[in-house]
């Protein structure tokens, strides 16, 4: 069913962090300082269905995520509150808004559905 909302309809966007600071490359990224408090944060986005896709880059030195949320604020807030952007494991460098001109249908329900990366 859907409703009618004053709320700003979700946007999609992407963000590149680099790994740096104390992150250890000879470790493994379960082995890395604060993985568990990391892991937490990061499924807690899967499960509200913020994420819809992400990981780390060929290279290792850098992640790439597909995110929803309401605003790039609302997002950046959210973010904010990972553990490993915290402890500078992860430095945030680019969120951009994407605008999809072609998207399989796993997307589109992904984009459709009510979670956002924004909403705890």
């Amino acid at each position: 069913m859907n409703r009618l909302s004053s709320e700003a309809p979700p946007q999609l966007f992407v963000v590149r962090n680099r790994r740096g600071g104390a992150y250890d490359r000879k470790l493994t990224s379960q082995e890395q300082l604060d993985w568990d408090a990391h892991a937490r944060f990061m499924n807690q986005l899967l499960e509200d269905g913020a994420v819809l896709i992400g990981g780390p880059l060929d290279g290792d030195r850098e992640t790439l995520l597909l995110l929803r949320a309401r605003s790039l604020e609302a997002l950046r807030r959210r973010l904010g509150n990972d553990p490993w952007i915290q402890n500078g494991m992860l430095t945030l460098v680019s969120i951009e808004l994407l605008m999809p001109g072609i998207s399989p249908d796993w997307l589109d329900a992904g984009l459709a559905a009510n979670a956002l990366a924004d909403e705890p």
